[in-house]
C-alpha cells in the first residue's frame, strides 16, 4: 500500500511539473489544458516592465507554442509597462489581466478577441482610449473601472450585456455610445462618471438598475424611453447638474423616493407625453418636479427613434426600432436654413459650426423633428 502511495505521489508529481509556468525571452507563459501546444501568458513571480512584445509562437523543449491568450493576474501590477503588442494569435483576455498597469495609455486588442474576462483593464489609470473588436459578447464586471484617463471606447454591435461597475470611476468620459443590440446594463456601470454628459440608452434596454448614474454629476438631462420598466433605487443619484427630465412612458412607473436622492427635483421640470400630465401629478415621487407638462418633442412611441451622442462632436447615428425605417434626414440650423441631408442613418456632422440645430427625420410612417447640439 505504501508503494502503491509513494508511485502515485510520483505520478503526480510529474504531471504537476508537466502543467507548471515557464519563462521564455523574459515572458511568462502557462500551458493551456486540453490544448498542448497552446499557451497563454502568465505571472513569472516579478512584474513585468517597459514595452512588451508578446510573440505569436514561442519554442520551447523542442516544441511549437501558439500563443492564445493573456492570462488570469498575468500583467496584475505591472504600472511600470509602457506599452503592450499583443499577437492576433491570441482570442481571450483573463481576469484582473492588466489590473493596475498605470503606465499603459493605450493598447490595440487583436480581432481575433471574444472574451474579456472581469477587471481586465481596472486601474488602469493610464489608458486614454481603447477599441473593443467585433465577436465580443459581454463586457465583465469592473471591466474599465477606475480608469480615471480613458476619453474614448468604442464598442462593437456584438456586445449584448455590460457588467456591474464596468465603467465606475471613469472619470474621464465625456460620452460614450452604446451598441444598439444591447440588452442588459448591471448596476454602477457609470456610477461617479462626475464628467459624462452623454449616453445613448438602446432600446432593447428595459430596466436601469441601482446606481447606474450614481455620481454623475454633469448628466444635465435624462430622457427616459418608453421601454423602460423598472428604475431601481440610486439610479440617478447626486446627479446634481440636472436641469430637465424627459419621459415617454405613458404610465408612470413606481419609484422610490431614493432614485433621485441628492437631486433636488423640486427645481427641474419634468416633461411627459401628451395626456399623461394629471397621472405624473399623483404619482409618488414624478409629483415632486417643479412642473409636469406634456413635451413638444414628443414623437409617436411607435417611431421609437433615438438620436444619439447628444451633444455631438463628429457622427451623428439615427437609430430606429425594426418596424421603422429611416428613409433620410435633414438637418436645419436654428434660423430654419438646411446645412445637411444625408440618406444614411449615421450623419458625419464634424463640418458644422457648434450650436443648436433641428433634425428632421423622414420615416416610412411620417416625419420626426428632433433636435442635437454640435460640440
Amino acid at each position: 500500500m505504501k508503494q502503491t502511495l509513494l508511485l502515485f505521489i510520483a505520478f503526480l508529481s510529474v504531471t504537476v511539473v508537466k502543467a507548471q509556468d515557464f519563462i521564455q525571452d523574459g515572458i511568462g507563459y502557462n500551458i493551456i489544458e486540453d490544448a498542448s501546444t497552446e499557451v497563454a501568458v502568465a505571472s513569472k513571480g516579478e512584474l513585468y516592465e517597459g514595452d512588451l512584445i508578446i510573440p505569436s509562437t514561442i519554442v520551447y523543449g523542442g516544441v511549437t507554442f501558439t500563443v492564445t491568450g493573456i492570462g488570469h493576474h498575468s500583467l496584475s501590477g505591472s504600472s511600470s509597462v509602457t506599452s503592450i503588442s499583443i499577437p492576433e494569435s491570441v482570442n481571450f483576455i483573463g481576469s484582473q489581466a492588466f489590473e493596475n498597469c498605470s503606465g499603459l495609455t493605450a493598447i490595440a486588442i487583436p480581432s481575433n478577441v471574444t472574451i474579456i474576462h472581469p477587471s481586465a483593464f481596472e486601474n488602469c489609470s493610464g489608458l486614454t482610449s481603447i477599441n473593443i473588436p467585433i465577436g465580443v459578447i459581454t463586457l465583465g464586471y469592473d471591466m474599465f473601472r477606475n480608469c480615471i484617463s480613458l476619453e474614448t471606447v468604442t464598442i462593437p454591435e456584438s456586445v449584448e450585456s455590460i457588467g456591474n461597475g464596468a465603467f465606475e470611476g471613469c472619470t474621464g468620459l465625456t460620452s460614450i455610445n452604446l451598441p444598439g443590440g444591447l440588452t442588459s446594463i448591471s448596476s454602477s456601470v457609470f456610477k461617479n462618471c462626475e464628467n459624462l454628459i452623454s449616453v445613448n440608452i438602446p432600446i432593447g434596454i428595459t430596466s436601469i438598475k441601482s446606481s447606474t448614474f450614481s455620481g454623475c454629476t454633469s448628466l444635465g438631462s435624462i430622457t427616459i424611453s418608453g421601454n423602460i420598466s423598472s428604475i431601481d433605487f440610486w439610479a440617478f443619484r447626486n446627479c446634481v447638474s440636472l436641469t430637465s427630465v424627459t419621459t415617454y412612458i405613458e404610465t408612470p412607473l413606481t419609484i422610490g423616493e431614493d432614485v433621485f436622492e441628492g437631486v433636488d427635483i423640486s427645481q427641474i421640470p419634468l416633461f411627459v407625453p401628451a395626456g399623461t400630465e394629471v397621472d405624473y401629478e399623483v404619482a409618488a415621487v414624478w409629483q415632486d418636479f417643479l412642473s409636469i407638462t406634456a413635451s413638444a418633442d414628443m414623437f409617436d412611441e411607435s417611431l421609437n427613434i433615438i438620436v444619439y451622442p447628444n451633444p455631438v462632436l463628429d457622427v451623428l447615428n439615427v437609430e430606429s426600432n425594426v418596424t421603422t425605417e429611416v428613409l433620410g434626414v435633414a438637418i436645419f440650423d436654428i434660423e430654419g436654413k438646411q446645412v445637411m441631408t444625408s440618406n444614411n442613418s449615421c450623419v458625419n456632422v464634424s463640418g458644422l459650426q457648434k450650436g443648436l440645430y433641428i433634425l428632421q427625420i423622414e420615416t416610412e410612417k411620417g416625419t420626426i423633428t428632433k433636435k442635437f447640439i454640435k460640440e
